[in-house]
């Protein structure tokens, strides 16, 4: 069974073999007419019949390379005139190569054939060889064939245009594509290590407080909304990268939803105060997200990395930027462990902060304890 390329195939070269036939038809037939009502021309015979098929089949040779019909049919047409055979649609087949030539990209071999092929009847006209020629017609047919070379000329220019806005779209595409399963991806990082720093943490409680069933319940009432929620949110993530659903128009999550960061935060023992002066003030939904995701992957790091109890999360408008700060008091688990760099979180704060054309800063304070700061513009159209 054939494939659909070879199906293809097949049917270009059987448009192509369709069309050449019909020059060949139209340089033979037309040409004997001429013939017949210009005696004074020379005979016809075998050879120039010959020289009327080369030109059209030479078009064939433009799978090999796209110079090849334009050569034949130049030939070809030249042979033919200088033996005085009956002038006519002879030049069909060397029009049609020029266009290929012009199509492909071979602008250099164009334009020499035509000039070639300009100034043979110039010195036809000049010399008086082959077929006498009068000189508006050496005018004429001079200047169809340039016309045919700067029309073909504008039709490869507007197809590489369209090719190179066909490109342009494409990679544009695939950049969009690209960011967005980078989005996905920071998301998920961002739902299941704090999520999972919870449920660490109330396990761990749990395992230890085996004997007080009040405080067992508690942590693993936890553990089970925790886990809940966050399946919940992973699922309609990976919905969204299986295309299964639209792309959401809002937040998924948001400033809007600082109590359940606050209140995971303290179900894993730190105690978090918060700060939000908005006045108001919508925020544009890519900015309230990634100040929900910073202010989760900073909490998320001092429940992790911290023998922290206190944290403090400061949301303000400074004109037109958004400042995220989120600090707490506590030291580094070992003496040799640096937050700063604790895994990809950090990273990942700071690319969501750029990627608005903002900043994000986190390191040790001066007395003691980590702060994470971002500052993310809101853009002109908050």
């Amino acid at each position: 069974m054939s494939t659909p390329a070879e199906t293809s195939a097949r049917e270009d070269f059987a448009r192509e073999a369709a069309l050449i036939g019909v020059l060949v038809l139209m340089q033979v037939m037309v040409t004997s007419g001429i013939a017949y009502e210009a005696p004074e021309t020379e005979p016809r015979d075998a050879l120039a019949y010959v020289l009327l098929v080369i030109g059209p089949l030479g078009l064939f040779l433009r799978r090999v390379d796209a110079a090849l019909p334009v050569l034949v049919s130049l030939l070809s047409l030249g042979v033919y005139l200088v033996l005085g055979y009956p002038f006519g649609p002879v030049v069909l087949s060397f029009a049609f190569s020029l266009i290929i030539a012009q199509l492909d990209g071979r602008r250099l071999v164009a334009w020499t054939a035509t000039a070639l092929f300009v100034g043979f009847l110039v010195a036809a006209l000049t010399w008086r060889f082959g077929q006498p020629m009068e000189q508006d017609k050496v005018v004429g047919i001079s200047s169809i064939m340039v016309v045919v070379t700067v029309v073909s000329e504008q039709v490869r220019v507007r197809r590489e245009s369209a090719r190179q806005r066909e490109r342009a779209q494409a990679e544009e595409a695939l950049r969009v594509a690209g960011d967005g399963r980078l989005q996905l991806a920071r998301d998920l990082h961002d739902v299941l290590a704090h999520s999972l720093s919870v449920i660490n943490v109330q396990a761990g409680v749990a395992l230890h407080l085996l004997g007080d069933r009040e405080q067992v319940e508690s942590s693993l009432n936890v553990i089970r909304t925790t886990s809940r929620d966050t399946l919940s949110e992973i699922r309609g993530t990976l919905n969204s990268l299986r295309g299964e659903t639209e792309a959401p128009t809002a937040p998924t999550a948001s400033l809007k939803d600082l109590g359940r960061l606050v209140r995971a935060a303290r179900d894993a023992g730190v105690t978090t105060t918060t700060e939000v002066e908005l006045g108001g003030r919508e925020l544009p939904a890519r900015v309230d997200i990634a100040a929900y995701r910073i202010v989760q992957e900073a909490l998320t790091n001092v429940t992790k990395h911290s023998t922290a109890r206190r944290a403090k999360v400061g949301i303000r408008l400074d004109e037109n930027v958004l400042v995220v700060r989120v600090s707490d008091e506590g030291r580094a688990r070992t003496l040799d462990q640096d937050r700063s760099g604790a895994g990809h979180g950090i990273h990942g704060m700071r690319e969501r902060a750029t990627e608005l054309g903002g900043s994000l800063n986190a390191g040790q304070r001066r007395y003691g304890g980590f702060v994470v700061e971002a500052r993310l513009p809101l853009g002109d159209g908050s």
